[in-house]
């Protein structure tokens, strides 16, 4: 193998780590939907154009001199002149390449903040933001002066599992209050623990609280459940929060609700996470309320990216709203 063949593997092997890391921000859940799309963009186009590359150094025609003086020594290709010109068959083969690099920027700049293409048809414009101890101490403030891209909503970490409190919960909620903002709690479920002991934790996090939205439960992983024990036993949790505290909104990412959620929870609203320039689409034909389309978008008055939702056309901060419960 010559060493200009190692050079593609390395290059297709640092495609697939960019994949990962880079900014189209596909969650680990997800993963394993995006696989023919990694595998055609990040490995089969590279190796056809560097292949080809590797084809027309072996020959001599990767650079094509006006004159004759050139000399050709295995692969090298030394030209004598100042004039030259790429082969138009090897610029062809890079096309998909460029069109794909053309592609991802499009996203990424979509998902870092630039107007939605389709706004007045698909989206409704009522943004807002979820936040938790991650983001540090929020200027509240600031956050509810961000602009005509305005907070109208947040939802605020409380607790995890049976064992965490979130630690700025009270701070963040009080002040988002205060600066005008309708804000909420949410849980992350953990559906390997009790679920009496996580209603539990909840409860006693929000003994005190006063809040507007209805709480929301972040379900993202299965605890080490299979799927019909995993449905069965988070109905049952939101079952006990809609005794505590009325009816709550479920989020969830597009892949997981489509693998395992699928035909479920139909009582309950979804607040769908998919970071992509497309809206979520899921596989029961289901509308959802809201659509968390960045994990990463920048907001005044907080360090770093935060995850960004935008409400369904036609919905408002008071389709989160809390009710009484039953």
């Amino acid at each position: 193998m010559s060493t200009f063949l190692v050079y593609i593997l390395i290059y297709c092997l640092l495609g697939l780590v960019w994949f990962f890391v880079s900014g189209l921000r596909i969650n680990a859940k997800g993963i394993l939907f995006k696989i023919p799309k990694l595998i055609l963009f990040f490995f089969i186009w590279p190796l056809v154009v560097l292949v080809r590359i590797e084809r027309a150094y072996r020959i001599g025609k990767f650079l094509k001199p006006h004159s004759k003086w050139h000399l050709i020594t295995r692969n090298k290709v030394v030209v004598k002149e100042k004039k030259e010109k790429l082969d138009k068959n090897t610029l062809f083969a890079f096309l998909p390449l460029i069109a794909l690099i053309g592609c991802t920027q499009v996203e990424n700049r979509y998902i870092e903040g630039v107007e939605f293409s389709y706004t007045e048809t698909v989206i409704g414009g009522v943004r807002g933001i979820d936040v938790s101890h991650y983001q540090g101490v929020i200027d509240w403030t600031a956050v509810s002066e961000h602009g005509s891209d305005s907070v109208q909503f947040a939802f605020i970490k409380a607790t995890e599992g049976k064992f965490l409190d979130d630690h700025l919960f009270v701070r963040n909620l009080t002040l988002a209050k205060q600066a005008g903002i309708p804000a909420g709690p949410y849980h992350f479920y953990r559906p390997g623990y009790s679920n009496k002991l996580q209603v539990q934790r909840f409860v006693s996090q929000l003994q005190d609280a006063e809040f507007d939205l209805a709480p929301l439960i972040d379900v993202e992983v299965l605890g080490g459940l299979d799927k019909v024990a995993f449905v069965n036993r988070l109905v049952e949790f939101l079952e006990l929060i809609t005794e505590e505290f009325g009816r709550p909104t479920v989020y969830t990412s597009e892949n997981f609700y489509n693998e395992f959620l699928r035909g479920q929870l139909k009582e309950y609203p979804l607040i769908i996470a998919k970071y992509s320039s497309h809206p979520p689409r899921l596989n029961d034909g289901r509308t959802w309320m809201g659509w968390q389309y960045s994990e990463s978008e920048e907001v005044n008055g907080i360090r770093g990216g935060v995850d960004r939702i935008v409400l369904a056309a036609g919905k408002t901060a008071f389709d989160l709203k809390k009710q009484n419960p039953n």
